[in-house]
Parts: C-alpha cells; sequence; structure tokens
C-alpha cells in the first residue's frame, strides 16, 4: 500500500490480499466477470474509446476484455503482484493499459480525466468513512457527466450469505474482512454524489457460494432450474450477489467556462478560457483547410491527431492565454518559439492571439507553406539537440509539448539553450508523459544515464524517418525528474500538475 498502514485490520487485508494474487490466476472467462461485463455495457452503451479506471483492479480480467474490444483502461490496485498478474494477461494479448500501484483513497490521477470509473469486490472491505474517501477520489477523477459505477456484496443476497457464513464458522473464506451492502446510498450522499440508481443482479451467481456447504449440490441444481423458468421479471426481483450502485458526476454549466481561474484573478483575460477554446477550434479549423489539399497528408489522419493532441495540453492553454494577453495588454506581443509543433495548433493560436511566431521541427512533413505566409508564422528546420536554436533573438514564450520525451540525447543542454534564449522573465510551457501514470512498473532510467550529445554521434547514427522515430523508446519522466531538470537548467517551476497521463508544467525563467 501507497502511504502508512494504520491499523492491524488495513495490514492483516493487504497480507490477504498479496497471498491470494502470489497463487496462480486464471484468465477464464466466468459468469461473474459476465454479469459485471453486461451490467457496464448496459450502463455506458459502447465503451470503444472511453478511459475507463478500475479502482481496486485485482486480477483486471474485465478491464482486459474492455481493453480488447477498445477501451483505454486505467488499472489501479496496492498489490504490486495484482498489477504484475494484470500486465503479464495484457502483454500476452498485446494489449496496452496504465498500471497504477496506488492506494485508491489516494489515486494519483488528475482531476477530470477518466469517462467511467468502477470498481467490483472492493468497497466492502472498507470502513464508512473509507468507502467516502474512495467514492470522493473517484468522483474527482471522472470527468464532469461520466459514470461511477460500483459493485458490491448484495447483503440481501441469501445463498451468499449462507456460505460466506459456512466458510468463515469452517476457516475456508479467503477474502478477509468483508462486510455485505445493504445500499450505498448514504456513501454517495456524504461523498457529494446523488445515487442515480440502484439494483441486485447476478442471482445464478450467488449460488455458487453454497459450495461451501456441504450436500448443497442438489438444491443448487434445483435453484437454478427454478430460476431459468421465471419471466425476466420475476428474475429481477430476485435479489443477486451484487449490488450495483451508479452515480454520474455533474455536467459543466455554461457558465463555468467564462468564470475566472483563480491562476487568472486578479489579471484581465479578455474573454477568458472560453474565447480561448474557440480560438483553438478555430486554430484546428484553419490547419485541416490548408492541409488537407496537400499531397502525402490524410485528412483522416489530421482529424484523428486533433482529436487527442489537446488532451495533452489543454490546462497550458489557459496559462498560455493570459501569457499573451498580458503582453498584448502591456502594448508589445509577445514572441513565441514552438518547438516540435507538429500542424501547430499552440503556434496558430499564439498567432490569433496577436504574438510572432516561429518554430523549430525536424521534419517538413507536417507544415504548410500557405498557412505560414497567411499568418507571418517562420518555420525553420532544424534538430534542436544537434543545432540548437538559431540566431540570437530572445523569446517570451517557448513551446515544448511532448517533444522532451523523444530527446535522443541528455536534455540538458537543450533545456539551457531554451534558458539562455528566453527573455527574462520568460516561460517555457512543457510538456511530457508521467512515468508513474503511463507505465510505473518498468526500471527507472536517470535522465543523467542518457548520452551526452556529439557531432561524432549523430554523425555516426543513420538519420530516422518519421515512422521510425515513432518506434523508437521514450524517456519517461518523474515528477523529481522535472524539478531536478528545472534546477540544473536554471528555472523556477511556476506549475506543475498530471492530466490525462502528461505532466503540464510552467517553468519561469528568472
Amino acid at each position: 500500500m501507497i502511504g502508512t498502514v494504520t491499523s492491524r485490520q488495513e495490514e492483516l487485508q493487504q497480507h490477504v490480499w498479496e497471498r491470494l494474487w502470489s497463487q496462480p490466476v486464471s484468465y477464464e472467462w466466468d459468469s461473474v466477470s459476465q454479469t459485471v461485463y453486461e451490467q457496464l455495457i448496459a450502463l455506458g452503451g459502447t465503451l470503444r474509446g472511453l478511459n475507463i479506471a478500475e479502482a481496486g483492479s485485482g486480477t483486471g480480467k474485465i478491464s482486459l476484455r474492455l481493453a480488447r474490444e477498445g477501451a483505454e483502461v486505467t488499472l489501479i490496485d496496492y498489490s504490486q503482484q495484482a498489477l504484475a498478474n494484470s500486465k503479464a494477461a495484457f502483454d500476452k494479448e498485446s494489449l496496452s493499459a496504465n498500471y497504477l500501484f496506488a492506494d485508491i483513497r489516494e489515486i494519483p490521477l488528475p482531476d477530470h480525466s477518466v469517462d467511467l470509473t468502477w470498481n467490483a469486490g472492493v468497497l466492502e472491505h472498507f470502513s464508512h468513512e473509507e468507502q467516502v474517501r474512495i467514492v470522493q477520489e473517484m468522483i474527482r477523477i471522472t470527468k464532469p457527466g461520466g459514470l461511477l459505477v460500483i459493485l458490491t456484496p448484495s447483503a440481501a443476497s441469501l445463498p451468499y450469505r449462507l456460505g460466506k457464513f459456512a466458510a468463515e464458522q469452517s476457516g475456508k473464506w479467503m477474502y478477509g474482512q468483508e462486510t455485505p451492502v445493504g445500499t450505498m446510498e448514504q456513501v454517495f450522499r456524504d461523498a457529494g454524489l446523488t445515487l442515480q440508481e440502484e439494483s441486485r443482479i447476478g442471482f445464478l451467481d450467488s449460488l455458487a457460494f453454497l459450495d461451501f456447504i456441504a450436500g448443497t449440490g442438489p438444491l443448487k441444481q434445483i435453484a437454478r432450474q427454478w430460476y431459468l423458468t421465471l419471466t425476466e421479471t420475476e428474475q429481477r426481483e430476485l435479489p443477486g450477489y451484487l449490488l450495483c450502485s451508479v452515480g454520474r458526476t455533474a455536467p459543466i454549466q455554461s457558465e463555468d467556462l467564462t468564470s475566472t481561474s483563480k491562476e487568472e484573478q486578479g489579471t484581465v483575460v479578455p474573454g477568458g478560457l472560453k474565447q480561448a477554446m474557440a480560438r483553438i477550434v478555430q486554430a484546428q479549423q484553419l490547419i485541416r483547410e490548408h492541409h488537407t489539399p496537400l499531397e502525402d497528408t490524410s485528412s483522416d489522419e489530421l482529424t484523428r491527431f486533433q482529436q487527442v493532441e489537446a488532451s495533452t495540453w489543454l490546462p497550458l492553454v489557459s496559462i498560455l492565454n493570459r501569457l499573451l494577453n498580458e503582453r498584448a495588454t502591456a502594448g508589445s506581443p509577445a514572441r513565441v518559439l514552438d518547438i516540435g509543433p507538429a500542424y501547430g495548433t499552440l503556434l496558430l493560436f499564439s498567432a490569433l492571439s496577436g504574438a510572432e511566431c516561429y518554430a523549430l521541427d525536424n521534419t517538413t512533413q507536417y507544415w504548410s507553406d500557405a498557412l505560414a505566409t497567411r499568418y507571418g508564422l517562420q518555420w525553420i528546420q532544424r534538430d534542436i539537440e544537434a543545432a540548437g536554436i538559431p540566431g540570437s533573438a530572445t523569446y517570451d514564450i517557448v513551446l515544448l509539448t511532448s517533444v522532451l520525451e523523444h530527446l535522443r540525447y541528455n536534455p540538458l543542454p537543450v533545456l539551457r539553450n531554451i534558458h539562455a534564449r528566453l527573455a527574462t522573465p520568460g516561460s517555457l510551457l512543457l510538456t511530457t508523459p508521467w512515468k508513474r501514470y503511463v507505465d510505473p512498473l518498468s526500471p527507472a532510467k536517470d535522465f543523467t544515464d542518457l548520452p551526452e550529445y556529439s557531432h561524432q554521434t549523430i554523425a555516426d547514427a543513420a538519420p530516422l524517418s518519421p515512422s521510425s522515430q515513432e518506434s523508437v523508446s521514450i524517456k519517461l519522466y518523474s515528477i523529481d525528474e522535472i524539478y531536478a531538470l528545472a534546477e540544473a537548467a536554471g528555472f523556477s517551476i511556476q506549475s506543475l500538475q498530471p492530466f490525462n497521463g502528461y505532466l503540464q508544467v510552467w517553468l519561469i525563467k528568472l
């Protein structure tokens, strides 16, 4: 468990799970998994493309199926063995997932980053106060209007209660402290969420618990046969093994988009975030208009890219918007340098805000000369590691989004070069995938272990095509490494926050 174990009971419960997950784990599909899966589909509809977090993932068997069907899944558990089991199962099918070794009372995910957050067979092992805290964390990470689904053993399920009692009496119960749940209504209320619906599902699943009672085989068979003769309405009236409690987070109200953030209070930001986001949409539209007719550029590829790019830098938009407007209010347009701009959404956003805009990239495949001419964008093809920033001009803002992780050499020289070319005070806005989110279980490689750049090493290296560059492994950074890099390069970190698995960093040259 992450953090301090606060009680002997927690320590014992963690031992139960470590012992359970250390045994061979079956990933064969079973009836309980099917019941839970069908409920998630019934509640969420098609889950393809959704970001789904399982808070207390255990085997991760159901998340494995969701990933197989196109969902982007995050597995969170405080058992390293459970996560290792899940990763092995996912790797076996060449499926990807995010694995977080964490206490679900303190989930290391950014606010509003998940479409659906759920768990099954988890909250019954916690006290009421802990359940409230867990649900609050699940609310926090779920997007506005997103779903929370919590499945717990139902206190109304007689076969489950009888089997559990018999197993406890005989010493065969293997799941530690477990309190059946009558309703989650008070937990939801105390966590600040309205209970949208609650149902008891999986009657046939509950019959399996009768196996803890000797001689109940014939009873199970008769109960199953009888159940199958009932109508669907009659079946729904029978309390099943699982209590399914569902809530939905509040959607964003329109006035929220025009309100001033805490960071912007005291600063005049014309139009606020709503205007900024409208300008982002405008920039993307202009890029589509100029790039679609170009040879060797797929409009579908560009559209897909634009659909996801904002999820990697969205929190920086309000900061960039603030900085641009501060310069405009002072009567001097900001000079913006975007290193590795791809199609240039943030660069064009800056130009539409009145900034002088420059870009460096090691490839020309994303550029549009017509767009550059129309909006005064100055593009230069250049390898930032090999040749640095050209000229001697200084910039007010440098953008470095989704670039740091792709640098092949120690990044300090690049960051020091950026620091030297920033005006004082100047801002570097940086994003990079967060190691703890993307791949927490892999061995950490410190940035100081990366080779130092030299003209000899670059001369010896064969040039990489854009497709080949994407296949090269990237360097994932921890928050501690970002702070160490900033200090070594002479920056002060003004703000740092995780968002959708990316670190969003605002660095200042003082």
